[in-house]
């Protein structure tokens, strides 16, 4: 069963880590930052564990 994951506040501290957890155990998770370049870094770095990531970006 594939489940999508929605986390605010992704691309750095303990949102970067429960998104990459969440990868780790088969999760899609989406990214929802403010931030470009961080949401991008983080997007990167799950991708690493996960390819099944997504990146939303430009949220205020």
């Amino acid at each position: 069963i594939s489940r999508f994951v929605y986390c605010l506040g992704s691309n750095t501290g303990i949102g970067k880590s429960t998104a990459l957890e969440l990868a780790r155990r088969g999760a899609r998770v989406i990214l929802a930052c403010r931030n470009k370049e961080k949401a991008e870094a983080a997007a990167f770095d799950i991708r690493k564990v996960s390819s099944q990531s997504f990146v939303k970006k430009g949220l205020k």
